[in-house]
């Protein structure tokens, strides 16, 4: 992912959770409190819990002229 991607979290019905890339921090959301967390189960930030619900990343591209 890219800086400024955007992940998306939930259940397959719905999203209720969404988290920016901060491309090598990882991800930067808010759930209780704006945290810095990860994925990658290697890192000490990891949350398992938001792998669970992950469904999917997408870029957002706006072009201004």
């Amino acid at each position: 992912a890219e800086p400024g991607d955007l992940h998306f979290f939930g259940t397959k019905d719905r999203v209720t959770h969404v988290g920016f890339s901060t491309k090598a921090a990882g991800i930067l959301h808010a759930q209780g409190s704006v945290k810095i967390e990860t994925l990658d189960s290697s890192k000490t930030n990891f949350n398992n819990g938001l792998l669970d619900i992950y469904l999917s990343t997408h870029s957002i591209r706006r072009i201004f002229k």
